[in-house]
């Protein structure tokens, strides 16, 4: 998952699971370069996925499958 903080931000990212508990937690910190979140869910049950990134009033929900 592609993201770019700026410098001196930080950001709650959350992933919730198909049957809306969370799935993980924590806390990104920005320097104004891109960065990536990678994700092992080889353990993950199959469903429909939600990740949450917060930062400074802003809020995005994208939607994930794992098959």
């Amino acid at each position: 998952i592609p993201y770019m903080l700026p410098q001196g931000a930080q950001a709650a990212f959350t992933v919730t699971g198909p049957d809306g508990r969370l799935v993980r937690r924590e806390t990104l910190s920005g320097d104004g370069t891109a960065k990536e979140i990678r994700l092992q869910v080889s353990g993950w049950a199959a469903g429909i996925y939600y990740y949450v990134m917060e930062c400074n009033g802003y809020r995005i929900t994208r939607k994930m499958v794992i098959r």
